[in-house]
């Protein structure tokens, strides 16, 4: 790990320290549930997962990576309707990819490569309260930044190594979604389980990516709107149906983005 991203993680951690002390400030945390709009807790996310890089028309094979991330921000879980609550998360991330993390070794005809990234998001979503436990299935958005770091160049064709050099040796911008099930065992204390897809573009050509990230931004914030009204029709199926929903349209999204960078723009 680079010793500015080692930097990166000490700061975060200062600022989640910060963020756990200030819940005794109460002028501050009276700022934040205004500002929010809610009744918010400080909260600090260590997560560690498995990570597969891939480039649309891509004939090398990248190195599967471990992935260790650090999320500090704020969260809110209140009753909505009966046994359903509803999550509302916002935070600050940072987080790093490294096949030397893996669980797998990459093989000798693998690309390995490492990432450093860091950005900020949202969680929203809803669950079920039962009895000691919680259960909420969220989607998550993210804007990111991710540095690409080639360990290995002889096993990369020609025409591969020249389109991953394109990213250069820069922080380039992203965005990402998620969609998961988190356990909340106890007020400070839970287990999530999740899949998110990432996307990290060589440029950024601001009036093509806006164009399409209002259209995805809007598809689900379309979406969202009918979250409370179909929670509300069935407390049972509700949150499955809205999950599934959310599911399916991330998924037509991630499949026309990986294609096309700024679909449905040029």
């Amino acid at each position: 790990m680079s010793k500015s991203f080692k930097q990166l993680f000490i700061i975060l951690f200062l600022v989640g320290y910060s963020a756990v002390l200030s819940q005794n400030d109460q002028s501050y945390k009276k700022y934040v549930d205004w500002a929010w709009g809610g009744k918010f807790d400080p909260m600090i996310d260590v997560s560690y997962g498995m990570s597969q890089m891939d480039h649309f028309g891509f004939t090398s094979k990248f190195a599967q990576t471990g992935a260790i991330n650090a999320m500090l921000g704020y969260s809110q879980i209140v009753p909505h309707k009966d046994y359903v609550l509803s999550l509302d998360e916002r935070f600050v991330f940072a987080g790093y990819n490294s096949s030397d993390i893996a669980i797998e070794e990459a093989a000798a005809d693998e690309m390995v490569v490492d990432l450093q990234r860091f950005g900020l998001g949202t969680r929203t979503g809803y669950g079920y309260e039962l009895g000691p436990i919680e259960l909420l299935l969220y989607s998550q958005g993210t804007f990111l930044w991710t540095k690409i770091d080639q360990v290995n160049t002889d096993v990369a064709t020609e025409e591969d190594q020249g389109r991953l050099d394109y990213f250069g040796d820069a922080f380039r911008f992203g965005h990402s979604f998620e969609l998961g099930t988190k356990l909340r065992l106890l007020k400070s204390l839970s287990v999530n389980v999740g899949a998110e897809a990432s996307f990290v573009y060589p440029r950024h050509i601001f009036w093509p990516w806006l164009g399409s990230y209002l259209v995805m931004a809007g598809s689900f914030s379309i979406l969202g709107t009918f979250g409370d009204d179909i929670v509300d029709a069935s407390p049972f199926l509700g949150p499955l149906i809205y999950f599934a929903l959310k599911a399916g349209l991330a998924i037509v999204f991630y499949n026309q983005i990986q294609e096309k960078m700024n679909w449905p723009f040029e």
